[in-house]
């Protein structure tokens, strides 16, 4: 187990180095460091940056199961549940437009695509942009 976190860290899979955008890279490191009092590694596919919106604008969503601070979870996560934060671009800027919590995450293929949350007991429930905020 050990072996594999080096390899992670050594392969530069920490969390500045997942995003292409700098708004990105700041708040995923920003989230990271909140969720670990420290350092602490975000996989892939837990920071998540793609037009979500439909407006030709890479969006942002960082879901903390994937936050790992050595060897546990983000201090954002309970039993089921972990927070989710989805941060719409405006200008350059990433503003959070939605803070949730969710055992999973998924997206459709669409544009925008559907955002498909899980609750306790894994019901899932799609969410998706309406041009002003995530219904």
């Amino acid at each position: 187990m050990r072996f594999f976190l080096c390899v992670l860290v050594v392969f530069g899979l920490s969390a500045p180095a997942l995003a292409q955008s700098k708004a990105a890279k700041y708040l995923i490191a920003q989230e990271v460091s909140k969720a670990c009092e420290g350092p602490g590694t975000i996989r892939p596919e837990s920071a998540i940056e793609r037009d979500i919106t439909g407006d030709g604008k890479d969006d942002l969503i960082i879901n903390h199961r994937g936050i790992w601070c050595g060897s546990s979870q983000s201090g954002f996560c309970g039993m089921q549940l972990c927070d989710v934060l989805i941060y719409v671009r405006k200008g350059s800027l990433l503003h959070l437009e939605l803070e949730t919590m969710s055992g999973s995450l998924r997206l459709s293929d669409g544009n925008p695509p559907d955002i498909y949350l899980s609750s306790h007991g894994g019901d899932e429930s799609p969410i998706k942009w309406d041009g002003n905020k995530f219904r």
